[in-house]
């Protein structure tokens, strides 16, 4: 996308546009998505496979019906949408905006369908499917832009995007008939299952609504700083929300119906375990990569963005945004993870507060702070708002708490252990480098580097993840 779009007009249009369409799929659909699988379990232990199933049923029927509805109304009236989103944009800027917002508005349901049927997988202990899935329909998407952008434009974007979806989408109902879930069967909707699912998670729809409210915000304050800023924002901050997508994708949603089920069984062993074996992951997983980006942020945004028409001030820009938002993400972790707790053992109400709270702080910080600190704000606002409301929860975790903050200390010594390791050892090691070197065996080298010093140091603190991991390699390779 840098080297086909770079920052341009045509890029911040683009998303405009799909973050508005993924807005109001997360105002009207996100906390039912967030409850699902914790309700969907709850209800399956309690009421048996066949009530869950009819239940769910209903509940993809009447998303439907009015995602449907939404949509129509997106495509009649794109004007309504577009002005919320920006201000200063000329008659032939926002009508352009407004076709774009057109175009992209059915992504809603084909997203939302797919959210539901990966849910109801996870529900049934199946997750490296539906992220093989993912993967494999984001390779094709990519594919498609590089064929389509030619001919296409920016629209090859929009191509790509629900290209990559349907596949998706496909993937995920296959499966869901590979095992026999009966989710496709006849059965005559029942909005009392719906209205159950939606009244449970009502007490999430303040605080997301506020967060939606906090992306228009954002969109709108950014959008005031010229043409490029959304562009810029978005390349700054896309390694950050790669890795915190992959990571709470991975772990969250393994977390969350194991929790749901241990709470159910008043099995505190199992629920403290599973959270602190996950929580340690997720710390130790972003730590590595937030000590990479201190290093390596330079070399990996000039390997993906150089070749580009990109500024250099814009890059700039982009880099020093890297760094924020890739530090921005373990705080983000530490509010989802805290909060998929309270989901799990039903405290809804305690999860809104600590949500509505949280985009309050930052929208009130992006508005009254951008003029002193400039989009740099963005990033630091997220950290601050969310490592406030993680703290929050925290405090009502319903079992011990002394064995998280301890794994939460050992993990946060270790990698400033590798930290200093690194910012002592890797210098010496990038001066002997040849000076033409390319990026991506620099890159390479760094990485390779950074894991030996990672592992070892690990190994050397006893950290379980380590300590574990050595003693399985050491079966596998038949060493005693």
């Amino acid at each position: 996308m840098a080297k086909l779009f770079g920052v341009s007009l045509a890029k911040d249009q683009w998303l405009l546009a799909y973050s508005i369409i993924i807005v109001l799929d997360l105002a009207v659909w996100g906390p039912v998505n967030d409850i699902f699988r914790s309700k969907f379990v709850t209800i399956k232990e309690r009421l048996g496979e066949q009530i869950a199933i009819k239940q769910s049923q209903s509940l993809l029927f009447y998303i439907f019906i009015f995602s449907a509805l939404i949509v129509t109304f997106v495509i009649l009236r794109p004007d309504i949408i577009s002005n919320l989103l920006v201000s200063d944009y000329s008659e032939i800027q926002k009508q352009s905006l407004n076709e774009m917002i057109q175009v992209v508005a059915p992504i809603l349901l084909i997203n939302q369908a797919t959210l539901i049927g990966i849910s109801i997988l996870n529900a049934y202990d199946i997750f490296y499917v539906p992220e093989l899935a993912t993967f494999l329909s984001q390779i094709l998407s990519i594919i498609i832009l590089l064929l389509s952008a030619e001919q296409l434009g920016i629209y090859s974007l929009v191509l790509s995007t629900f290209v990559g979806l349907i596949i998706l989408l496909v993937f995920v109902i296959v499966k869901i008939k590979q095992k026999k879930i009966n989710l496709f069967s006849l059965f005559r909707p029942k909005f009392d299952d719906f209205k159950q699912y939606f009244i449970f998670a009502l007490p999430l729809f303040i605080p997301y609504f506020i967060g939606q409210i906090n992306t228009v915000v954002e969109k709108r304050l950014i959008s005031k700083q010229g043409i490029g800023s959304i562009s810029i924002i978005d390349f700054g901050k896309k390694f950050p929300d790669m890795v915190n997508a992959v990571v709470s994708s991975v772990l969250l949603t393994v977390l969350i119906p194991v929790l749901a089920k241990a709470f159910v069984q008043k099995d505190e062993v199992n629920f403290s375990k599973n959270f602190i074996q996950i929580f340690s992951l997720g710390i130790l997983g972003l730590g590595f990569f937030v000590i990479f980006m201190f290093f390596e942020s330079s070399d990996l945004m000039h390997f993906f963005y150089g070749n580009s028409d990109i500024s250099t001030d814009s890059m700039n820009k982009i880099l020093e945004l890297n760094v924020l938002y890739s530090v921005a993400i373990i705080a983000v972790f530490m509010y989802v993870i805290f909060g998929m707790s309270m989901l799990a053992i039903g405290k809804n109400k305690l999860n809104a507060f600590a949500g509505s709270v949280t985009q309050i702080l930052v929208i009130f910080s992006n508005i009254f702070l951008i003029d002193h600190f400039g989009i740099i704000i963005f990033p630091i606002s997220i950290f601050i708002a969310h490592i406030v409301s993680g703290l929050y929860m925290f405090s009502y975790y319903p079992y011990s708490k002394n064995e998280i903050i301890k794994t939460f200390a050992k993990n946060v010594f270790m990698l400033l252990l590798v930290l200093l390791i690194l910012k002592m050892i890797l210098p010496l090691v990038m001066h002997q480098l040849p000076s033409d070197l390319i990026i991506l065996v620099r890159l390479g080298i760094a990485g390779i580097l950074q894991l030996t010093i990672f592992i070892f140091v690990g190994y050397f603190l006893k950290l379980e993840e380590f300590t574990s991991g050595l003693v399985v390699l050491k079966k596998r390779l038949g060493i005693k």
